[in-house]
């Protein structure tokens, strides 16, 4: 149920959100089976095999997902978190493994254990700007791992294992430019008897947005003034937290599920301003620009080099044939094929080379054929022929 992207002949890789629901003429990333997009009211939005689900399609370990983003899980093992979960409510817990695993710190000035950066988020306690901080690092933790998992199977010549790790590499990319490209933003919406607030992502220009939003609000509150709040660009992986986050300030709206009332505006725009303009990586430009990353652009380069070693080679092994074939027609025609007679050098004429005086000197030394040859620089035919020259 994770599965988000089909591939297309024409476009290459397609959200689910870009599909239309049923079945579709988008293939899987990892066996090319059709794919039909599941788009019901309930289960989030994912693409489903026309058939058997492909193993790496189908696994339950390993996703190539972007780390916080559709759960704040955190994905560890249920027992950890249901530990974790046990400390914060105050019960007994396995102080010592939460700790190992960097949800728990002990504090030397309150002599308690406390939760860390990465503990608070199952909570929603972390602040937003923290929140990115940590998000960020993990992001490009996670593709680190996933670009050098690719690399050892790429270096151990593993056709199977290449192939599902270059596909998560590239699933994970395309997720990651995804929410790259889109702008977090906040807006107060202003009706005539009351104002709440709306938390989104777009990759469009918010104005563009907004007229969509008032059309959809339309049948619901009527009419809505819309007041732009704070515009986060490149921030669009923060905007599941922040829902997550003000989970309890929601505010229904139809079966809309973006919208709050927030109890302390000021606090909760403090949270957010607190984010700084995102800078891009380096890595995160080539994210960005869908460009591959540097093993994947290896493999390319390796690939090509091993297309055109075979073309040359097989043009070699055309025109070899096509010689054969003609020199074999001339010998039919009766026509002398080979050097033309009485080419052959004169004895004098080749020991009198400078290259064969140096040859000569090396062989009354004892040396041998190959010796010779490196020596003199030749080939060992050459030295050959300079031998039997000198023993006629």
């Amino acid at each position: 149920m994770w599965l988000e992207y089909g591939v297309s002949d024409e476009r290459g890789l397609v959200h689910i959100s870009d599909t239309p629901r049923g079945r579709s003429d988008l293939h899987c990333p990892y066996c090319h089976g059709r794919l039909v997009a599941k788009k019901g009211p309930r289960v989030a939005h994912h693409f489903a095999h026309n058939g058997a689900t492909c193993n790496p399609a189908k696994r339950t370990t390993d996703l190539p997902l972007l780390p916080f983003f559709h759960s704040f899980t955190l994905h560890v093992s249920p027992k950890l978190l249901a530990e974790l979960h046990a400390f914060k409510s105050g019960q007994r817990s396995d102080t010592q493994w939460l700790c190992n695993e960097k949800l728990l710190r002990y504090n030397d000035y309150t002599h308690q254990h406390e939760l860390t950066k990465l503990g608070q988020i199952p909570f929603g306690l972390l602040s937003v700007n923290l929140f990115s901080q940590v998000h960020d690092a993990r992001l490009a933790m996670v593709h680190a791992q996933l670009d050098q998992r690719l690399a050892t199977a790429w270096k151990l010549g593993n056709a199977v294992a290449t192939a599902e790790a270059e596909t998560d590499l590239m699933l994970y990319r395309a997720q990651w430019q995804r929410v790259l490209r889109c702008t977090l933003y906040v807006l107060e919406l202003q009706t005539n008897t009351e104002h709440f607030y709306k938390v989104g992502m777009t990759s469009r220009p918010i104005e563009e947005r907004i007229l969509e939003i008032q059309a959809a609000l339309m049948p619901h509150v009527g009419t809505t003034a819309v007041k732009v709040l704070g515009v986060f660009p490149h921030r669009g992986h923060v905007e599941p937290y922040v829902k997550f986050k003000y989970r309890d300030q929601r505010r229904a709206i139809g079966n809309f599920t973006e919208y709050f009332d927030f109890a302390d505006l000021k606090a909760t725009l403090r949270d957010l301003r607190r984010m700084p303009a995102k800078v891009l990586t380096t890595v995160e430009e080539t994210v960005l620009a869908g460009m591959p990353s540097p093993i994947m652009q290896a493999m390319f380069q390796a690939q090509l080099e091993q297309e055109i070693a075979a073309q040359r080679a097989a043009q070699i092994a055309y025109h070899r044939e096509q010689t054969k074939a003609g020199m074999e027609a001339a010998r039919q025609a009766g026509v002398h094929v080979g050097r033309p007679k009485g080419s052959r050098q004169a004895n004098a004429v080749l020991l009198a080379k400078p290259s064969s005086q140096a040859i000569i000197q090396c062989l009354a030394a004892g040396m041998s054929l190959r010796e010779t040859a490196l020596a003199a620089g030749v080939a060992v035919n050459t030295v050959r022929k300079v031998k039997a020259a000198l023993g006629d």
